[in-house]
């Protein structure tokens, strides 16, 4: 019998192995369904401070910054799933300020010159951050997911989640790339 986390990992681990074929490209559809999916699965393995969710009925609140590159495939993917037991809900900001009320914080792709800005807003702020922009990690973001090799693979910086009271989980570091104090830029 698999427990919960393992499975979801499983999950994660089968969708970065998901080539995503070189038409889907072109047209960011599928790339965005499977980025999509990732979402909900590093949900699974952040771990916020206990006084960031008032009781445990609160919605997990994901932000996006900027001009969508999901349209409805994140309520697709989110449709009727739970993290931790949690309802997940999703908001837009197209400006500045970024809604501290948010849980996660996705950057996108339009927000790459102020990316400083946003993020340096958020500092200290127990909000996961994850974004596209090769530049992310460089300022201060979390989570970024990029396309390699016709793979959607992600990068993780844990000091930037640490210094934002954020616990990741060493299941999830272990098939990432790391980036940061603790494994600079590794594979």
């Amino acid at each position: 019998m698999l427990i919960r986390p393992i499975s979801a990992l499983l999950l994660l681990v089968l969708t970065c192995a998901l080539a995503v074929p070189g038409a889907a490209l072109g047209g960011t559809s599928s790339e965005y369904r499977v980025k999509a999916a990732f979402l909900l699965n590093f949900l699974k393995f952040i771990e916020w401070p206990k006084d960031v969710f008032a009781d445990s009925e609160e919605k997990i609140v994901v932000a996006i910054v900027g001009d969508d590159p999901f349209g409805a495939l994140l309520e697709e993917a989110f449709a009727g799933k739970t993290v931790r037991g949690r309802s997940v809900s999703i908001i837009r900001h197209k400006n500045l300020p970024v809604s501290t009320e948010a849980d996660v914080v996705f950057v996108g792709p339009s927000e790459d010159r102020r990316l400083r800005e946003i993020l340096g807003s958020l500092e200290g702020v127990a909000i996961l951050t994850i974004g596209e922009s090769e530049r992310f990690g460089d300022a201060g973001g979390m989570i970024r997911l990029f396309v390699e090799n016709r793979k959607v693979l992600f990068e993780v910086n844990p000091d930037e989640a640490a210094r934002s009271d954020l616990k990741i989980s060493s299941k999830l570091l272990g098939i990432a790339r790391i980036r940061g104090r603790s494994g600079e830029r590794g594979s």
